[in-house]
């Protein structure tokens, strides 16, 4: 009995020694299409260095009174915050867009939001090559945007 034992432990003993052979599943290349090539040949897309890039459709020259009126009260916050002159911020942006939910693109962390489409506005100021945002909803009650997210969808038309 002793030697049965001896033998099947010198068999576990060889057994977990010996080189496991891998196992090789040959897989067919799939074919050289036009899409594969053109992955394969595309440079890596640019990635900003900083800060959130939000992208914004080519600005209409003239807004309408009302969104000019909301561009004017965020440029004067903005002055009133930075201590400048209100003529030495920028109106970079001034859009309607739809925010993915009530908290504006600015969500506070803690707080719970309506998870629903909220039409809104976009107000983008320049002050010293920094960017900032303010978002509104359709009240046009502005917020400063501290960590700004992308809005939904930029709408049609102005107000």
């Amino acid at each position: 009995m002793k030697t049965i034992r001896w033998i099947i432990l010198l068999v576990f003993a060889l057994a977990s020694c010996a080189p496991i052979q891998p196992q090789t599943t040959d897989f067919p290349s799939p074919p050289a299409t036009l899409a594969n090539l053109a992955t394969e040949t595309q440079a890596p897309p640019f990635l900003p260095t900083q800060g959130v890039e939000t992208p914004m459709p080519s600005i209409i020259p003239e807004l309408s009174p009302a969104l000019q009126k909301l561009a004017e009260n965020a440029r004067q916050d903005l002055a009133n915050r930075l201590s400048v002159p209100a003529a030495d911020i920028t109106i970079l942006q001034a859009a309607p867009v739809t925010w993915s939910d009530s908290s504006l693109g600015c969500p506070q962390p803690g707080m719970a939001y309506a998870q629903m489409l909220t039409p809104g506005f976009l107000v983008v100021l320049s002050h010293a090559g920094t960017q900032v945002e303010y978002h509104a909803g359709r009240s046009q009650a502005l917020v400063f945007c501290k960590n700004p997210q992308k809005p939904s969808s930029f709408s049609p038309g102005d107000i």
